[in-house]
């Protein structure tokens, strides 16, 4: 059996005159904005699929 390395996922950092090049109107400024997204995974040692976010948010 191999050894797997550990996944490394790199986040680049926003780069501020990328991000100047475009603004947009704010459509609906009293609208809280709630992100209700999830990451599920399956790794060695580390597992975390829909029945455990389920137990964790009842």
């Amino acid at each position: 059996m191999s050894e797997t390395a550990p996944l490394v996922i790199e986040h680049p950092h926003p780069n501020p005159a990328w991000l100047a090049r475009l603004t947009e109107d704010i459509l609906e400024p009293d609208l809280p904005i709630i992100d209700p997204h999830h990451h599920l995974w399956d790794r060695p040692g580390s597992r975390y699929y829909l029945d455990e976010l389920l137990a964790d948010t009842g």
